[in-house]
């Protein structure tokens, strides 16, 4: 597939600005994702590049190859999740039942970018499930620009309870890169707009849609002769209670889904202080920190209305 980096994009219009962001600590470099006017520009920057120490991650096993050649070494570091059009990925009758009751609370429709849509995207952002929680950087696009494409779930209400950010990888393949859920929304809102986006990506002839990477998770029983990649993936499934990547997967896995291994690129050999600068720049340092924080502080609650609970009963003795 002739396709970028993941959250990597291809700029639909010359009249938008080519993004990008790029992240330098000492020696190390990391860039997660850039805007393009066509694929092969992609090998042209990485061709102009002098820097040891490159990072990109987000590759198939072909970007993979061709970076071997420019001096890179790659390793799996998790699976994306696709959705080819020619297939039938709705067919699980569960899965019907799930946009059926999506469906019957609003609709789905597709917005273009505009000063009043950004601003309902932003409300959605500080309204989701999650917004309470540190977030997750750098990993895949979070920003509504005009680069990208935008489908959300409006109630009978006219209000949004959920949406999905998608970036343009190539000509025939989408890349899911931001969902959001609105905390009070009804079951099936996401399923439905993924089936709208799947429909109209048909109609389109794009011949994928990505619903992203999951990472830590490697479907050959997690095997790698990486022991650095060995050692992510562990502590991944240690840290599982502030990043449920497990859950993650089995959402994306009930679409039937290709799944393939998406690796981590860097120039010219990964060391362990390359995993570092992206667990810190990827912000999931703070997110495990906030979440064992909560546990904790659940746990003290918990054993603090016990001992009240009995000095209570003891009184009443």
């Amino acid at each position: 597939m002739q396709s970028l980096p993941l959250s990597w994009a291809l700029r639909p219009s010359k009249k938008y600005s080519n993004e990008h962001s790029e992240y330098i600590f000492r020696n190390m470099v990391w860039v997660p994702f850039r805007t393009l006017e066509t694929r092969a520009h992609f090998y042209n920057f990485i061709a102009m590049q002098s820097y040891d120490n490159l990072i990109i991650r987000g590759c198939n096993k072909y970007h993979a190859k061709e970076l071997t050649k420019c001096g890179f070494a790659s390793a799996k570091i998790g699976m994306e999740a696709i959705l080819e059009t020619k297939q039938n990925h709705f067919k699980k009758k569960s899965l019907i039942a799930l946009v059926k009751r999506g469906l019957r609370n609003g609709y789905v429709k597709q917005f273009p970018y505009s000063l009043e849509t950004l601003k309902m995207f932003n409300n959605l952002k500080l309204s989701s499930v999650h917004s309470h929680k540190p977030q997750l950087q750098n990993l895949f696009q979070t920003n509504f620009t005009p680069n990208n494409l935008l489908y959300a779930f409006v109630s009978n209400q006219n209000e949004w309870l959920g949406a999905i950010l998608l970036s343009v990888n190539s000509n025939v393949k989408l890349h899911t890169e931001l969902i959001l859920r609105k905390s009070n929304a009804p079951s099936g809102v996401i399923e439905a707009i993924i089936k709208q986006i799947f429909d109209d990506a048909k109609t389109k002839n794009i011949k994928e849609l990505s619903l992203g990477e999951v990472p830590f998770v490697l479907k050959d029983n997690n095997k790698t002769d990486n022991f650095k990649i060995f050692l992510a993936v562990k502590l991944g499934s240690l840290f599982k209670f502030a990043y449920n990547y497990k859950g993650l997967y089995n959402f994306k896995n009930k679409f039937n889904p290709r799944w393939e291994f998406v690796y981590l690129s860097v120039k010219p050999k990964l060391k362990i202080k390359h995993l570092v600068f992206l667990f810190l720049q990827s912000n999931l340092h703070n997110l495990i920190l906030y979440q064992t924080k909560e546990i904790i502080k659940n746990k003290l609650k918990t054993i603090l209305n016990k001992t009240f609970f009995l000095f209570r009963l003891l009184d009443f003795n």
